[in-house]
């Protein structure tokens, strides 16, 4: 592994190799848990809870991921920035956006709160697939919305132990919640079956976290970070606000071309086949974007330092060797698809669902054109310029969806979904190239 590490970075210095070596490492185990917890879950669910509650839970997670629209992901913007000025040595302004981002956050946050009582109030969840949970369908939702906005808040604490390029703290407390979160639904549905009883345990887990988060917040930037009301700038928040503004889109992008397409196949198709798609979508879909994102967590800060420091040069003998690497992981992946995808998914859910290789063939396809283009379009990303990009593909995903829904009120095929979602990702991966290439060009002058 250090071997690998040392051909990527070999021109970092050791503490800058020691850094990185450390997240590597950690982005390594926490995938793995999360690949097994990932292909362990569905099962697991579908054991305890059967095929229609599995499906209900599914699409009952991906309702409140709908408020995500309205979420400017200040945070993330806010991250980059403060890695930007940390490596100016400039802790002044690192103070600065931290403050201005806590306040933003918040402020977004009891706005996220108003549309959900309003949304509640105005909306009854009288759909089809609910049917099973009538009785307690709103209390489970309600803490289901509860564990996202304590999510959203929590965004503030891993921003403050992860700007100065240390994710691995971040990344092993991510891994224990999420298993802890999932393990406690199990260990519910096998005492009791109550899926009420098992969004109450969801909720519990998501407190722990924040508490923990509150922590580590805490111990890790005793004589750095601290709260300061007299940091507030309107100028600084709105500044924040504009280069979150790519952030925000693309999270919307995720959400539409995940969350908003299962809420869409739930509202035309049953909870068999939203099952059957998410099951899909997780081994041969998430995996690979997961596993490309042990790299892009990990090169995100390297890129900002990088290209902060004008060091061009070795930033492009870099990301040559990061690309060639990812390129050779996506002809392996796409055979293993064609050759053993069928087979694998049939023993991981005991042939429970029926699918056939086209369809496999499909989520897969998609998938390889996805990370190439979010290869490039992380040049863009770590320094905060990447917005044509992700308008772009934001379009792009309105329009599949407007297709999409066009066609299954006359054709009740799915499959017509990933074809447009393949569509879409071939001119995403076209756009993130030649701006990334203009891009380079630019900061080299």
């Amino acid at each position: 592994m250090k071997f690998l590490l040392n051909f990527i970075f070999r021109k970092f210095s050791k503490i800058d190799k020691e850094r990185i070596f450390k997240n590597f490492i950690s982005q390594i185990n926490t995938n793995l848990i999360r690949t097994l917890i990932q292909i362990s879950f569905p099962p697991l669910m579908i054991y305890t809870y059967g095929l229609e509650i599995f499906g209900i839970w599914i699409f009952l997670l991906s309702i409140p991921s709908i408020l995500s629209i309205f979420n400017f992901n200040i945070n993330e913007a806010a991250k980059i920035e403060m890695s930007i000025h940390f490596n100016n040595r400039n802790y002044s302004m690192v103070n600065k956006i931290f403050n201005n981002s806590i306040i933003s956050s918040i402020s977004l946050i009891i706005l996220l709160l108003a549309i959900t009582i309003i949304f509640f109030i105005f909306f009854q969840f009288d759909l089809e697939i609910l049917e099973l949970i009538s009785a307690n369908k709103n209390l489970i939702l309600i803490s289901i919305f509860l564990v996202f906005f304590i999510d959203l808040f929590n965004g503030i604490f891993v921003t403050s132990i992860t700007f100065f390029g240390r994710i691995d703290i971040n990344s092993y407390l991510e891994i224990f919640f999420d298993f802890f979160g999932k393990f406690l639904v199990i260990i519910i549905g096998l005492i009791s079956g109550e899926l009420l009883i098992a969004s109450y345990a969801f909720l519990g887990n998501s407190l722990i976290k924040i508490v923990t988060y509150y922590y580590f917040y805490i111990k890790l930037n005793k004589k750095f970070i601290y709260f300061n009301s007299k940091l507030f700038s309107k100028k600084e928040i709105f500044r924040l606000i504009k280069l979150s503004i790519p952030h925000y889109m693309e999270t919307i992008v995720f959400i539409i071309r995940n969350s908003f397409q299962i809420i869409l196949l739930g509202i035309f198709f049953n909870a068999y086949t939203v099952g059957m798609i998410s099951s899909l979508k997780t081994l041969f879909f998430f995996l690979p974007i997961r596993l490309w994102g042990i790299l892009s967590k990990l090169l995100l800060y390297e890129f900002t330092k990088s290209l902060t420091s004008k060091k061009i040069y070795i930033f492009k003998k870099i990301f040559k060797k990061i690309f060639l690497i990812v390129s050779i992981f996506l002809i392996i992946y796409l055979f293993f698809c064609i050759t053993l995808g069928n087979k694998i998914f049939s023993i991981w859910l005991n042939n429970t669902y029926q699918v056939d290789l086209l369809l496999i063939f499909l989520i897969c396809i998609d998938a390889v054109i996805l990370i190439l283009g979010s290869s490039f379009k992380l040049i863009g990303k770590s320094v905060n310029k990447f917005s044509l990009i992700v308008n772009i593909d934001l379009i792009i995903s309105f329009i599949i969806i407007f297709i999409s829904t066009l066609l299954f009120m006359e054709i009740k095929n799915y499959y017509l979904i990933f074809l447009l979602n393949i569509t879409g990702s071939i001119i995403y991966a076209f756009v993130s190239v030649f701006y990334s290439i203009n891009l380079l060009k630019k900061i080299s002058k």
